[in-house]
């Protein structure tokens, strides 16, 4: 079983929607939908607790408020890599891009 959560708006529900689809149409994945946990922060600590498994975040989101990274990062590579490079000792990974930003 699969968790997927979202946050609250539009974009965040669609995405995770997307997410859940794609998975559900894999042989033998089940998922279970966790939508409009709240924000960020909320949806972000159901992740590290493993209320849920997966749920679409902006890099720059997960950069600024919650990892506090310095500096001005405005290369979306950079950002990805410096990010993914924080989360690696939680234990936790971040996805390939959806591929279009904000």
């Amino acid at each position: 079983m699969v968790k997927v959560g979202s946050k609250q708006f539009a974009e965040s529900l669609l995405l995770a929607e997307l997410m859940a689809q794609t998975l559900e149409s894999q042989p033998g994945i089940q998922v279970e939908r966790w939508l409009s946990l709240g924000g960020t922060s909320a949806c972000y600590a159901a992740l590290q607790r493993g209320e849920i498994d997966v749920y679409p975040e902006y890099t720059g989101t997960l950069a600024v408020q919650l990892l506090q990274l310095e500096g001005r990062i405005s290369d979306p590579l950079e950002t990805y890599c410096r990010v993914q490079a924080q989360l690696q000792p939680e234990g936790l990974v971040l996805l390939d891009p959806f591929g279009f930003t904000n």
